[in-house]
């Protein structure tokens, strides 16, 4: 038996210098700056809109102003959030699901980094239905300000008891570019290659992965986003089977004050040889309550 569930934490904490020395520091950096001789901004300071992190596939929106200097180590500079859903029913019938996910991101400069986990479950008159989780992490290197292009490497770990497999891997590199990227709206593109792996199951061969995706989020006002994603793996090693990810939502936020946001998504997954009994299609659509950190 291969059966077992796996839950995962992402917890993401800010450490840095104390209040004291970080305002030494800037003190210091302001006073080798000559004074500005115009309006706009601090003297010496360049700052860009890096946007809030929320639970939108890792995509870009938002208008955070940071400042653009390098944190002090790895640590640093990250936002988070998470967020719940939970619904069930019990009479005739006993029904429940729950889904959970945690993201967290840090922008530089330099680089941007993002980190995502997901875990849901589902029964039916006490019998599960689903049980998965999946984490992803991706970094994407930047090539200046005034450049649209970035270079990522991105992996997942993936499980899910009713899949032919137990447990599946990948990892991928690659180009993106940035189509559309202003204050409101962010279309991104990216291809690249790579590979996954399966472990259990008929089939535990390497298979070699193509990647082209693209992301896109829209920023209606400054409570209510829109987002969808949509990634194709062709695969290499056995074609013309291949794999397709999506999802779309609206994100709105409740409270400005802790953070709290509501996010209403659909998502679909599709494999063309999912191997065993396992259906090609798995569509989803949940409603979470959440709070960015």
């Amino acid at each position: 038996m291969h059966r077992f569930a796996i839950a995962g934490l992402v917890v993401i904490a800010a450490a840095g210098a104390s209040a004291s020395a970080q305002f030494a520091a800037l003190t210091q950096r302001a006073a080798q700056v000559p004074p500005s001789t115009g309006s706009g901004g601090a003297p010496g300071m360049v700052v860009r809109f890096a946007p809030a992190l929320t639970l939108s596939n890792f995509q870009d929106g938002g208008e955070e102003a940071v400042e653009d200097l390098p944190p002090e180590s790895f640590w640093d500079g990250w936002d988070g959030s998470v967020a719940f859903g939970l619904n069930g029913n019990q009479g005739n019938t006993e029904n429940l699901s729950l889904r959970t996910s945690l993201a967290a991101r840090r922008p530089t400069p330099t680089m941007e980094t993002t980190l995502g986990f997901v875990y849901a479950y589902s029964t039916r008159d006490s019998e599960a239905t689903e049980n998965r989780a999946r984490f992803d992490a991706r970094n994407d290197w930047l090539f200046g300000e005034d450049s649209r292009w970035r270079y990522f490497i991105s992996g997942f770990v993936e499980y899910d008891e009713f899949q032919d497999w137990d447990l599946r891997v990948g990892a991928f590199t690659g180009f993106g570019y940035d189509f559309i990227k202003s204050e409101r709206t962010v279309l991104t593109g990216r291809a690249g290659l790579g590979a996954t792996h399966r472990f259990g199951g008929e089939d535990e061969d390497t298979r070699f992965e193509g990647l082209l995706g693209v992301d896109w989020t829209h920023q209606l006002n400054d409570r209510n986003k829109l987002y969808a994603s949509a990634t194709y793996y062709p695969d290499f090693s056995d074609v013309p089977e291949f794999r397709v990810e999506a999802r779309a939502g609206w994100e709105i936020q409740l409270d400005e004050s802790n953070g709290m946001f509501l996010n209403l998504g659909v998502e679909d997954r599709y494999d063309s040889n999912p191997g065993g009994d396992s259906e090609n299609n798995d569509f989803a659509y949940f409603a979470l309550l959440g709070w960015n950190f």
